[in-house]
Parts: C-alpha cells; structure tokens; sequence
C-alpha cells in the first residue's frame, strides 16, 4: 500500500468513502420508495394514523360508558377495539421510522371500528327513544286514571255532605228526646204532688203504679222513637263510607294532636315533632325497646274507625327504623284489624296479615287491596316493634280504596261526633297543614281556629275574657262593670263615651294610643309614677324627657325624606325609613347623588346617570357598618362597602373586590400619591388613577378606548436593552419570567430532542390579520366612536393550532378551561438546535471527505 504526499489518502479508505456515499444515496431513494409504497407507513403517516386512533379511543370511551349505563351489551365494540389496538399499537411504537404494513388489514380493522361504533350509537339512541315512549303512554294512564280519581271524590263529597246533615238531625233528635225525657220528670213530680193530696186514699198503691206506667211508657216510646233515627243515620253514614275514596279513617294519623286517639301501651309510645322525625310536615309516633330476650309485639293501636263489608281498602304508613333486634328477622310492621262491634271492643272479628321491613331507612309500609270481612262493623290500625328496637311511625292511613292514595290527615270519623251530652269533638286539618278544632263537653266550649265568626246579638254573662285581641272594635256608650278584663290586648280599637272607674295595671304593652287629647280627671301624682309604657307609639305628639329607656331590644322608627345642599361633599337626596332596631340603626330608602350639575345614580354599568335612583340599606351597629347600593332591579346589591376593626372591604356585582387593611397601620395608604389622588368617576368613567406627571400617569385602571384596561405611563417610557421577561397568567396575574437553575427542579435533558426538530421543520409560516383590531376600527366606523389606535396590517408568524397537531404542544400556552391561546415563540425555536447539530456533523463529514479526496487528487 503506498502513500502520495503529507495529505495523500489510502486506496482502501478511497473506495470505503465511495462506498459509503453510495449507501447514502440508497438510503435516501428507499425512503422516497416507502413513502410511495402501498405497504409500507412513513413517519409522517404514522402521525396522522396515531390521531386517527386517539379519536377512535375517545369515540369508544364515550360509546362503554352509554351502553354500561343502561345494560346494553357491549361486546361487538370491545372486540373492534381490542383488535384495533393490538394491529395499530405495534406501528406506533417508533415514530421516527417507516415500518411494513399491510394496507387491507389496516383498512378493514378501522372500518370494523367504525361499525361497531355506529351500531353502538344507534342502539342507545333506540333505547332512550323507547324510554320516552314509555313514558309519554305511562303519562297519558296516568292522565286517564286522574280523571277517575276525580269523578270518584266528587262523589265521596257529595256523599260526605249527606253523612253531615244526617249526623246534624241526629244530634237535633237527641236534644228533642232530652227535653221530652225532662217533660216527663216533671209530670213525675206532678204526679207525687197529687200523691200527696191523696194520701189518705185507700187506694194510693194503684194509683202511684198507674202513673208510672204511663210516664214510662212515654219515656220508652221517645227513647226508641230516638234510637231509631240515630241508627238510621249511622247506618247512611255507614254506607257513605264506600264513596269516600281518599278520606282517611285513621283519626290524627300525622299526629297533630300528639297521642290523641292512640292506644300507646301506657306510654311506652311517644310522640315527636322534631324535624328530623317529621315527614311532609307530619309529626311522629316513636318507641324503643331493648333488653327483650322473648318474642313480644310492641304495638301502638288507633282509634277505632267504622267500616263497611265487602268494600275495597288498604292501609299505610312511613316507618323510619334506627336501632335493629340482634335476629334479622325481627322488624318493624303493621296490620289492620277488625271487631263485629262498632266502637273496636270485644274480641277481634278478623285481621289482615302484616306487611313488615327489616332495615333502617325511612320506608312506606302498605297493604294494598283489603276486601272488609262480612260480619265486621270496625277496625283499629295497628303499628309493631317486634321484641328490640326503635323506630318512628308517621302518615298512618286507612282509605277505602284498593291502591294507598296520598296521606291526608284529619278525618272526623262517625264516632267523633258523639251526639250526646258527654262529649262533642270536631278536627279538620286544613290543606296548608293548620287545624281547626271543636270540643264541648259538660262545662266547656273549645274553638282552636285560626278566625271564629259570630254573627247576631251576642252576650257573655259572668264571664271572664283572658288573653283575648279585640282587633277594629267599637264599645259606644258601654259599661264593664264588676267585671275583669285580664292581660287583654285590644288593637285599633276605638273606646267612644266610656267610663273607666279604674284602669289597674302596671304596663300598657305593645299597642298605640292614637289621640288629640286624653282627659282624665286625675293621673296619679300627676303624673305617671313608677310605672311602664313599653313598645307604645306616639303619634303627632311629643314626648320630653331627659332620658328615655328603651329596655332589651328597644325600638323607634322615623320615615325621613331630605335634599342636601349642592354645596356639599357629593351631596344626596334620600327618602324613606329609619329604624333603630335590637341596637342597630338601620336606613332603607331611594337615594340619588348630586354629580356635575345633575342629580342621579349608579345603571347596572356601573356608572353614573342622570334622572335614576338606587335603593340602598345602610346599617350601622356596634361593631360594624355595611352600606348597600341595589342595582335599578331593587333586589341585586350592585356595591357593598363594610367597615370593622379589622379593616375596610368593598366588592361589587361585576367581580371587582378590594381589602384597604387598617388604614392607620398601612404605610402606603397615608402615602401623598394615594390621598393627594383621585379614585372614582372622572370625565363620566369609573377610573382609579395612581401618581401622575402631567398627562402621563403611574397607573389608571378602568375603561379606556371602549375596553376596560390597565394603563402605565411610566412602565412603558422607562426602556432597556434587556431581554423582555415579564409573563401574564390566564388568571391575569402579572409574574417575571426566569431561566436560572436555582428557580428550577428535576432538571433534564430530553430524548425526543430530535424528534420535536423534526416536527418543527414540518410547520410552515403563517400570515394573518389581528382580530381585535380589525374588529375595534370596524366598531369605530360604525359607531364613530373613537377606539383606541391598534395596526390592521399583516402579522407573520406561526398557528398554535398548528403547532399543537405537529406533536409540540409543549411550546404553546394554554388559558382557563385548558384552552389555547398562545405559542412560547421564545423557546419554541430550540428544537431546532438538535437539527442544526445534526447538519453540523454532516458538513464537518463531508468537508473531512472533500478534504481527502482532494489531497488524493493532487
């Protein structure tokens, strides 16, 4: 082997070079042949196959969880994905290289994907169809059923009334009967009267005999006659019973009246009307039994309810246990039960077998489609605890239905109204959840209701009338003699010509005395001396004294409407009330401010208008004040300033919201370029502007050229040669951008840094027009407002978008909501470093190369 000169190059390493760049040169061509090849897939296609796959996946995702959500089956398109994925994944592996793939295989293995999502789609589409026309037909039985339900209740009412006026004739009957039997102990008296005119009659035996005979026989005779009607109208309220539909039967089912009419196993049942307990407004029934190692059946009975043989009923009731027995097979239940007498005594006729729960819960028991056993004329409801555990009962019903309807309570049933001496009671449960109650017994007259009218000349004789209102009454030329009227309230009552010998009483609380003048002819000591006017008002009248007292939660009120005079510190005018209220002075009115020449308020802008006002609330208390500006709907605070020792805040509607801290202890706020400045409304815009330099300001914060915006003069004339390192935040926050390591943790160097240079190669340069601009000089050629001055001409640069579908989505920033807005051009470009690198080497190669072969020349 021989050599040429110091620069000469071997034969060997000659043919090696040329070696070499002929494999280079094939190396190119066989890229150019697979990029053209029907079976082989380039770098670049398996970029676009990867997006197209990543599509597919999210596609299958969204189609699993609709079919799983309705258990419908899934397995045609877990196949489809299974067997694309196992095809795709494989080629997907090396990004950077072109594999071998055969074409039908990819096609078919997509397509099949792409039918099994359509069918996936199109079978849940079928589904919720058939869920909506179910519906719409359960919608329109339901509609059918409810026009039955009506006609059936309108016959209930109709037969409800008749029950009514039949149970008044009875009661009517009864005083009859009553008077006649008292007739009839008269004649009786009558009668040993004329005995003892006759008493030395031998004869007296037959008469007293015969006299009684016939006072009996006319007692026994009305007594029946009574007996008979009272049946009869038992008997058609009886029959009543098939049409009353919804009515309850079970009286104070939602235990209005605590126990009332309840049979609790002397107390060991109570009754709750806390709110966790209450069901719909309902009170509840509530027991707990532990310790019980036999079985026992804990119960709580109605009050006996009349029914009819044959007639369709069921039963009902919300049972929420809380403690369970050890055996699971002891629970909480309830039946109906029937008695051949009327008033459910004597032994049970029949009964209904039990509809039990087992677990804690609130639960509906019911027992539906009850036929009355013949022979039975009552029936009691009864609710269980079997052996241990607690529970409460609420909204217990008996209808005479064969479906439960909606609990209703409140039923005055036929032995609610006893006409006789003993006892008469009335309860009607009204539908906004009050009651109204009637008792009369021997000595009392009970009428609990939210409004009693009595029409007609009324006289109360001997009585006594305690914690009483009189509301609009007039007493005209009336006495109250020997009589008390204790702890009265009397409102709006007016007393004309009246004498008063004695007004004995410590306070007059809670009312007004409305009056031009009061003439007595002596107040005590003239004067009113240790006594008490509590919570009186006077009205056109004045009151001087040098302390007035309050007392605990005293209050006063004064309706105000006032001007201020122009001259004034941003002067008001204000109309409406002030309060002083359980220590807090408080002010609610209409107010306008006095603005260059022009009264008027704050729109919904946020800015000052002429001619329009805004309700405010002002209130100051011991150890805050709040003062409230409503936008013009009166009902939306539109600005919110509040003061405490802790400091000053203000927010507002529009997001806008600032804490001063404590103005004392806060060096920047005493600063002559906060207090010496303006914050508020200049030139008719709400602005906050900070320092200034003639026309050129430190900061202005508010709307500027149409926009709202952040303004600084003395930012942008103070310039430097620096590189720019200052970042904005999608949260608006202003930062310094930084690049030393110690800002920096897990610091690396990547080993895609050549595939993301060739991505960048492949993103091409972009040209556009500023949308913000263009879209601020059109509003200002339509508007002719002026807007501020912003270029319209072309910019050149990159897509984000773009730069996103190339794989370095690394380099472009995102917003709120992940949403892109820009690209990192300041870093974006350093990809490339790796693809000048890499050229680098080449040149050097083929310099060394040229090198030789020229040496080898010479």
């Amino acid at each position: 082997m021989s050599s040429i000169g110091q620069g000469s190059i071997s034969i060997d390493d000659s043919t090696r070079i040329g070696q070499n760049a002929q494999d280079t040169a094939n190396e190119v061509a066989g890229n150019i042949n697979d990029i053209n090849s029907d079976n082989k897939l380039a770098p670049s296609e398996k970029l676009k196959l990867k997006q197209e796959y990543d599509k597919d996946v999210e596609l299958y995702n969204i189609d699993i969880e609709q079919l799983k959500s309705v258990d419908l089956p899934t397995a045609e398109l877990e196949t489809a994905m299974s067997n694309l994925t196992n095809f795709v994944t494989p080629l997907l592996k090396e990004m950077n290289r072109t594999s071998t793939v055969d074409r039908n295989t990819l096609d078919s293995v997509f397509t099949a994907f792409a039918t099994a999502d359509k069918n996936a789609s199109q079978t849940f589409v079928n589904m919720v169809q058939q869920v909506a026309d179910d519906a719409k037909k359960a919608g329109s039985d339901a509609k059918e059923v409810g026009k039955k339900a009506q006609a059936a209740g309108e016959a209930a009412s109709q037969a409800a009334g008749q029950a009514e006026t039949d149970a008044t004739q009875a009661k009517a009957d009864a005083a009859t009967a009553q008077q006649k039997a008292q007739d009839s102990i008269d004649q009786l008296n009558d009668v040993n009267s004329a005995i003892k005119l006759k008493a030395d009659s031998t004869d007296v035996t037959s008469q007293i005999t015969v006299a009684t005979k016939g006072i009996q026989n006319e007692v026994d005779n009305k007594v029946s006659d009574l007996n008979t009607k009272i049946s009869q109208t038992d008997s058609a309220w009886r029959a009543s019973i098939s049409t009353l539909g919804t009515t309850n039967m079970v009286y104070n089912g939602g235990f209005a009246h605590g126990v009332d009419g309840w049979n609790t196993e002397n107390g060991t049942w109570t009754w709750s009307n806390k709110a966790q307990d209450q069901v719909q407004g309902n009170n509840a029934i509530q027991a707990t039994f532990t310790g019980l190692t036999t079985d026992a059946w804990n119960n709580a009975a109605s009050k006996p309810f009349l029914v009819c043989p044959g007639q369709k009923m069921s039963i009902g009731a919300i049972v929420t246990p809380w403690v369970l027995d050890s055996d699971p097979k002891k629970g909480f239940g309830m039946n109906v039960e029937f008695f051949t007498s009327k008033d459910g005594t004597g032994t049970r006729n029949n009964y209904h077998p039990d509809q039990w729960v087992y677990t804690t819960g609130r639960q509906q028991l019911k027992v539906e489609n009850i036929t009355v056993p013949d022979g039975v004329n009552s029936a009691v409801v009864r609710l269980f605890i079997q052996r241990n555990g607690g529970a409460n009962f609420t909204c217990v019903q008996a209808n005479m239905t064969s479906t439960l309807p909606q609990f209703i309570d409140g039923f005055a049933t036929a032995t609610d109204i006893t006409a006789s001496i003993g006892n008469i009671h009335l309860g009607i449960k009204n539908a906004d959840g009050s009651t109204s109650t009637f008792n009369m017994n021997g000595n009392t007259i009970l009428m609990d209701t939210a409004q009693t009218i009595i029409n007609g000349n009324t006289s109360i004789q001997n009585g006594t009338i305690g914690t009483a209102k009189i509301a609009n009454a007039a007493i005209n030329t009336a006495q109250i003699a020997d009589g008390a009227i204790n702890n009265a309230k009397i409102a709006n009552a007016s007393i004309d010509d009246a004498k008063i010998n004695s007004l004995n009483g410590n306070k007059l609380v809670e009312n007004s005395i409305t009056a031009n003048k009061i003439n007595v002819d002596d107040l005590i000591a003239n004067g009113i001396n240790t006594k008490t006017l509590t919570s009186v008002n006077l009205n056109t009248s004045t009151l001087t004294t040098p302390q007035l007292d309050l007392g605990l939660n005293g209050t006063f009120t004064e309706d105000f409407d006032y001007t201020q005079a122009t001259s004034m510190f941003l002067p008001k005018k204000n109309k409406g009330t002030l309060t002083f209220d359980h220590g807090s002075l408080q002010s609610k009115g209409d107010m306008q401010t006095y603005v260059d020449g022009k009264w008027g308020g704050m729109n919904d802008s946020y800015t000052f208008q002429a001619g329009i006002d805004n309700s405010q609330w002002t209130e100051v208390a011991p150890g805050y004040i709040k003062l409230d500006l409503f936008k013009q709907n009166d009902a939306d605070v539109g600005q919110r300033t509040y003061i405490d020792p802790t400091g000053y805040y203000y927010t507002s509607r529009n997001g806008i919201a600032s804490y001063l801290g404590n103005v004392l202890q806060t060096p920047q706020v005493q600063t002559s370029s906060v207090l010496t400045k303006y914050i508020g409304t200049s030139d008719g815009n709400s602005l906050l502007q900070i320092g200034s330099n003639g026309d050129h300001y430190g900061l202005q914060v508010g709307p500027y050229a149409g926009n709202e915006a952040v303004l600084s003069d003395f930012i942008y004339n103070s310039t430097t040669s620096g590189a720019p390192n200052v970042n904005i935040t999608a949260n608006g926050h202003l930062v310094r951008s930084t690049s030393a390591s110690k800002y920096k943790y897990n610091i690396k160097n990547p080993d895609i840094e050549t595939t993301l240079g060739d991505r960048l190669l492949n993103v091409h340069l972009a040209t556009w027009n500023d949308k913000h601009a263009v879209d601020s000089y059109a509003e200002e050629l339509s508007t002719g407002e002026e807007r501020e001055k912003i270029s319209i001409d072309k910019y050149y640069g990159l897509i984000a978008e773009q730069l996103r579908d190339a794989g370095l989505d690394m380099f472009i920033n995102y917003g709120k909501n992940h949403e892109i807005e820009g690209i990192q051009y300041d870093r974006a470009w350093i990809p490339l470093l790796s693809v000048v690198r890499r050229l680098n080497n080449k040149v050097n190669e083929y310099e060394l190369r040229l090198s030789k072969l020229e040496g080898a020349n010479k």
